[in-house]
């Protein structure tokens, strides 16, 4: 049974302490009913040809025959322990009210319905003293963009869409927020609500489900959906760690591919990592979120899913050049293949996030929730603070621009990973005898080994994060809402003194590209004399046809289509 096709997510999660806290797990006796918390997914196994919800919460009560219990949330400053929305964007430096959010309307495409959203979201502005939400502030609206009817209640999609539309008010409180609740999880009908949310003007689309590429349900028209250039749509990675390896440790097989939307070339693939901050808010630290522990100790000795950021080499989709061309890139192993990862947030359960939930009855009021769930609304908000897209096309190239620029904006998550090591030495990965995980775990589980065979993949970096670039947080996680903002290559001009009209001039161009694999294209010289021209050349001559002084300008383009203009004031004498 593929892991498509069962529940998605962590079944337990142990909660830390401090960076390097383990907490044991201790499964329940059979039969036995004790009190404790526990963490399960909120989703229920999703049939072929249809995805799955990341949303894991974090509960305290009875704990079920088999299920583990874990260590209260040790104070993130909201209810039950989780992360306040200040916390957060303490920890990310962005400030949630910002002007420019007013300027954004971030859609949530979600399936089913949440009957008590609105009034949830109430409770939670009131507790954090935002203003109550208005008819314009928040609207729901079905797939066809119409407010009745709208879809049946689901439980476990009614906690997915709760936690999505708190995280993205919590970051940014002058957002609009756009929920689209589709008919059912199908690909088709979580595909027409993005396609409705961007026909509606969304600056920032966030998607918090996930399956397999090797469905066959993912049909062009599908892929197609997720394809609005100039609009920022983020994607959750997945709650099942590297190619959703640890399925095995329930007895199914992995998939082997990445998790789709976030393997589309053209949306924000968000993965997601354990945030530890000190007592006043500020980042102590960040790693790889992996719940089944260095070389799977946790979830191999408890026979569980425990949850792992998603991560993985697309099977299908090859990446973008300004992905493939970033400086270590090919450390990935995917060839020409994208990597889902392009940046990361907090996903971790155990470091997870405040949502009050009043549906179904019972639900607990204020909980605890995390998965990649979590991390996709969070970046979608925070890219609402930097004022969207900006007009880029394929605003994940913004990301990029700012690694390989090494602008400050950017936090290196460097330990952990995705996969069966999760951040273990590969000597202590090898199980007896230097046996090969992939072989003896019936599946792969670590991309640090052949599928076959013995010995050690050199490039290794899809699972396995390090200094720099890597395909567990990509560029990495963020420092402030310039992340993401839009760059453009920069321009300079030696402008000559002045000119004379019937005399040629010659003027030359230094113009530098930020993008990984970047290059200016083209160059249009608008010569404030009537006369426009076009060139790919950096050197360029004209002959002034008129006198005065005139205003010279100068647009670089680049084959990414991100451009710059410079101008000047030329005294052109007759």
């Amino acid at each position: 049974m593929s892991r498509a096709l069962r529940r998605w997510g962590a079944v337990l999660i142990a909660a830390a302490t401090t960076l390097s806290a383990v907490v044991a797990l201790a499964p329940a006796p059979a039969g036995a009913t004790p009190t404790g918390w526990v963490v399960r997914p909120l989703c229920a196994t999703p049939r072929p040809g249809h995805l799955a919800c990341h949303a894991l919460r974090l509960v305290h009560g009875r704990v079920l025959a088999g299920e583990t219990t874990v260590r209260a949330p040790l104070g993130g400053g909201g209810p039950l322990g989780g992360y306040s929305p200040s916390r957060l964007a303490l920890a990310y430096g962005v400030h949630p009210n910002a002007k420019i959010g007013a300027t954004q309307t971030v859609a949530i495409v979600d399936a089913f319905r949440n009957p008590t959203v609105l009034a949830d979201l109430n409770h939670f502005d009131h507790h954090y003293g935002l203003p109550k939400e208005t008819a314009t502030s928040f609207r729901v609206l079905n797939q066809r963009g119409k407010a009745h009817p709208l879809p049946r209640p689901d439980e476990g999609w009614a906690g997915e869409i709760g936690l999505d539309v708190q995280a993205v008010r919590g970051l940014c409180h002058k957002c609009k927020i756009l929920l689209i609740e589709t008919d059912s999880d199908s690909d088709g009908s979580l595909a027409a609500g993005v396609n409705r949310a961007a026909k509606l003007g969304a600056t920032e689309i966030s998607n918090s489900y996930g399956g397999t590429e090797h469905d066959p349900h993912n049909t062009s028209r599908v892929v197609a959906a997720y394809d609005h250039p100039g609009i920022v749509i983020t994607a959750s990675t997945g709650d099942g760690g590297w190619y959703d390896w640890d399925a095995v440790n329930e007895g199914f097989l992995p998939d082997n591919t990445p998790e789709i939307p976030a393997a589309y070339d053209t949306v924000v693939g968000v993965g997601g990592t354990s945030l530890f901050v000190d007592s006043h808010g500020r980042r102590e630290g960040e790693r790889t979120w992996n719940g089944d522990g260095p070389a799977n100790q946790d979830g191999g000795s408890s026979h569980s899913a425990l949850g792992a950021a998603g991560s993985g080499c697309s099977t299908v989709y090859r990446a973008r050049h300004f992905q493939h061309a970033v400086a270590g890139y090919s450390g990935l192993g995917c060839g020409a293949h994208r990597s889902s990862v392009d940046v990361a947030a907090v996903a971790d359960p155990a470091t997870g996030y405040s949502v009050y939930q009043t549906f179904p009855a019972g639900t607990g009021s204020w909980g605890v929730a995390g998965g990649t769930s979590l991390s996709s609304p969070l970046i979608a908000a925070m890219w609402a603070l930097a004022g969207g897209s900006g007009g880029t096309r394929y605003p994940a190239l913004s990301l990029y621009g700012h690694f390989a620029s090494r602008t400050p904006h950017v936090h290196d998550v460097f330990a952990g990973g995705t996969g069966f090591c999760g951040g273990a030495s590969i000597a202590d990965c090898q199980q007896a005898g230097g046996v090969n995980p992939n072989v003896t775990e019936h599946g792969l589980v670590d991309c640090a080994f052949p599928a076959t065979g013995t010995g050690v993949v050199a490039n290794r970096y899809q699972c396995n994060a390090r200094r720099g670039y890597d395909g567990v947080s990509g560029v990495g996680t963020p420092r402030s809402a310039l992340l993401f903002e839009p760059m453009t290559p920069s321009v300079h001009v030696a402008w000559p003194a002045g000119a004379h009209r019937g005399v040629t001039k010659r003027f030359t161009v230094r113009a530098h590209d930020p993008f990984p694999g970047g290059r200016i294209v083209r160059y249009t010289w608008n010569w404030g004399d009537g006369h426009v021209t076009h060139t790919t050349s950096s050197r360029v001559t004209h002959r002034f046809h008129s006198a005065g002084r005139l205003l010279v300008q100068v647009k670089a383009v680049d084959n990414y289509g991100q451009s710059r203009i410079v101008g000047h004031r030329l005294t052109v004498n007759g």
